[in-house]
């Protein structure tokens, strides 16, 4: 290649780098477009627009904030209260007298109504009736009588209406001018007010303010909470009678023909369980010796779990056995676990006289249960 050509190839390079990245000339300015659409802004209480154009928004009181998990949506607005049975009542705000935040719901019962004033808020609450919840609300007597209850109001799958169930406060009497609080858990399936109807899928929360009576009652701070903490089913049951007593017509320690495992009238405990379960059982109270003391007198219980004797029982004594020469009551504590299956299960105590002595001319009162409730004798389980 001539040097004359590397010469001007180098010359050709420099001017295009000098170029390159200089601005060009600014162009005309266009034509300015039309105006966008301002839009309209809305606003609902509790917030508030200073005007149409370049509005300020604010609050027209304090927001209330469910904190805590609180499944319910409480709001000082009266739209959200409906009235489910009874007279409606005149619904208001009262802003000078609260619990929490600035406002209560006040409801005035002018006709009394033998189920009273059914008032439900808000919307409905899906829920697992196998699952437990808890809830509270406070409450105010202003004026007139009749008591007050609080809960759910509880519908099926197809948003049917079902019934009420007050585990909140159930028909409890308030104290005029007095604020007070009550909480109450409801969970699993059952009859009472604290357990859900089997199929219910929904729920909404209920008050119902002077039943079958007229008057003022204020209501703040509903509270709703999902999983709450319970403690295992307790359930107790005494003798359907008054007492009775273990029959002995022979002197044999251990079960013979007069001295037999007899069932204890009505100590029964009945309950269903979803899944295998371990459950406790315990004789609370005492047994005694009928009459006068008898010596060598022995008296033994044990339970059974649908008719069958749960292990570890004695064959004369059962899971408890006392003796005795100088005291006509004794303290009875049995307390057993047992593992049992998915069902229905039903809870029986058999108990028995043991005499290891000759019977005749002896008193024949023998062991005995009671229904007392300073000496009886009952039967609790308990279930998880």
């Amino acid at each position: 290649m001539g040097s004359w050509f590397r010469v001007l190839l180098v010359a050709a390079v420099a001017a295009g780098l000098a170029c390159k990245g200089d601005p060009g000339a600014a162009g005309a300015r266009g034509e300015q477009g039309p105006p966008g659409d301002p839009g309209v802004a809305f606003a609902t209480p509790p917030l508030a627009l200073s005007g149409a154009s370049n509005a300020t928004i604010s609050l027209t009181r304090p927001m209330r904030s469910n904190g805590g998990g609180n499944l319910l949506d409480w709001r000082s607005e009266l739209p959200l209260w409906a009235n489910k049975c009874g007279v409606a009542p005149a619904v208001s705000i009262a802003t000078a007298d609260a619990q929490e935040g600035d406002t209560s719901f006040e409801f005035n019962v002018s006709t009394p109504n033998t189920a009273g004033s059914c008032e439900e808020y808000g919307d409905l609450i899906e829920i697992d009736p196998t699952s437990s919840y808890s809830g509270q609300v406070w409450a105010k007597l202003v004026g007139g009588a009749g008591n007050f209850s609080a809960g759910f109001a509880t519908y099926d799958a197809t948003k049917t209406f079902i019934d009420n169930r007050y585990f909140i406060a159930n028909n409890v009497t308030l104290t005029s001018s007095t604020w007070l609080q009550f909480a109450g858990a409801i969970g699993g399936v059952g009859t009472v007010n604290n357990t859900f109807p089997a199929n219910a899928r929904f729920a909404r929360p209920i008050v119902n303010p002077n039943i079958n009576n007229i008057g003022i009652t204020r209501v703040d701070g509903f509270k709703i909470f999902d999983s709450a903490r319970r403690l295992p089913t307790l359930y107790r049951q005494g003798l359907s009678v008054g007492s009775q007593t273990l029959p002995n017509t022979d002197n044999s320690c251990g079960v013979a023909p007069g001295s037999p495992w007899t069932v204890l009238t009505g100590m029964s405990v009945s309950f269903s369980l979803s899944a295998p379960t371990e459950i406790e059982l315990d004789l609370a109270g005492g047994m005694g010796d009928r009459g006068t003391r008898t010596e060598g007198l022995h008296c033994g219980v044990r339970y059974l779990i649908d008719g069958v004797v749960l292990g570890g029982a004695s064959a004369d004594w059962g899971h408890f056995g006392w003796s005795t020469n100088l005291w006509q009551w004794h303290g009875i504590s049995a307390r057993r676990r047992a593992m049992v299956g998915a069902g229905n299960h039903t809870v029986t105590v058999q108990a028995r006289s043991g005499l290891c002595s000759t019977p005749a001319g002896s008193d024949t009162g023998y062991c005995e249960a009671s229904s007392d409730l300073a000496l009886g004798l009952f039967l609790e389980v308990l279930v998880p």
